[in-house]
């Protein structure tokens, strides 16, 4: 989901894939993995990315509008969760974006 929020305002600024990629410095395939969901992203990088495409990084992160940057903390806690498999991350997001799971 991450992926497919920087994919769609990577579009928006009109940006190709490539020159993304070498604007930050990484190889042209690079890019392309993390819009996939099939490599992960370091909460610095999303940072980074969202200032690049004039995005809130909350947003890609979240898919919330108005979410906040995140703390130092969250980016740990975000960096740790990243290293899960691709199925176990997209099942945690699912936990913590819903709503019972608010109340325990």
């Amino acid at each position: 989901m991450i992926g497919q929020r920087i994919a769609a305002a990577r579009s928006r600024k009109g940006l190709p894939q490539r020159e993304t990629s070498v604007a930050f410095g990484w190889p042209p395939g690079v890019l392309s993995e993390v819009e996939r969901g099939t490599r992960p992203l370091a909460a610095s990088a999303l940072v980074e990315i969202a200032r690049f495409l004039g995005a809130d990084a909350g947003y890609l992160l979240t898919g919330k509008a108005g979410s906040h940057v995140l703390s130092p903390r969250e980016q740990r806690h975000i960096q740790n969760c990243r290293r899960l498999a691709p199925a176990r991350f997209d099942a945690l997001e699912r936990i913590v974006d819903c709503p019972e799971a608010r109340t325990c």
